[in-house]
């Protein structure tokens, strides 16, 4: 099976990735599990070819987590990808910035998985903002957490801006409003 996780927010990606990869390790415990960065060097291709191939010891599920497919020649990375559409005792987690282009179109139908983390807008936003203060036990009176949405809005970057800015107000401890 094939997970395709794609758009320019990170964080809420590597969110997704971080969640997807817990729940698969509780549900097959001894599972192999290997990171390939194709970006950093193409030639990886070869590497997550024969992961996928190899038979493991001690559980029949693996999961690859991959970055940087669209940066190998598709004739090299699309049979492999193509090879495990279906395979159940397999899991590879794609995650890129970019939507797929014309040769990797099929990342976007089933059987594959995907789901696409756009920017934010300002409704979803104060959700988001509102869930990851939860998270850090913060608690925001309204014009604090407009102005946190027009920041991220003016700074036209990706949530990973915004959570850092929460963790750096729990850190520093101020005071709730009551």
């Amino acid at each position: 099976m094939i997970i395709f996780l794609h758009g320019p927010d990170s964080y809420r990606r590597q969110q997704k990735v971080k969640e997807l990869t817990t729940f698969y390790q509780q549900k097959h415990p001894n599972f192999d599990f290997k990171k390939f960065d194709l970006s950093e060097n193409q030639e990886d291709y070869l590497a997550l070819k024969d992961f996928l191939n190899q038979q493991s010891l001690f559980d029949n599920f693996k999961m690859g987590l991959v970055n940087g497919i669209f940066e190998v020649e598709p004739k090299k990375i699309k049979p492999i990808l193509k090879d495990h559409l279906t395979k159940e005792n397999s899991a590879l987690l794609v995650s890129e910035e970019k939507k797929p282009t014309k040769e990797f179109d099929f990342l976007l139908q089933t059987p594959v998985r995907y789901q696409e983390f756009e920017k934010l807008s300002a409704g979803k936003l104060r959700f988001f903002i509102r869930k990851e203060a939860e998270k850090r036990n913060l608690k925001f009176e309204p014009k604090a957490k407009e102005y946190l949405i027009r920041w991220q809005e003016y700074a036209d970057t990706d949530s990973w801006a915004l959570v850092n800015e929460l963790d750096k107000i729990a850190l520093a401890g101020f005071p709730q409003p009551v």
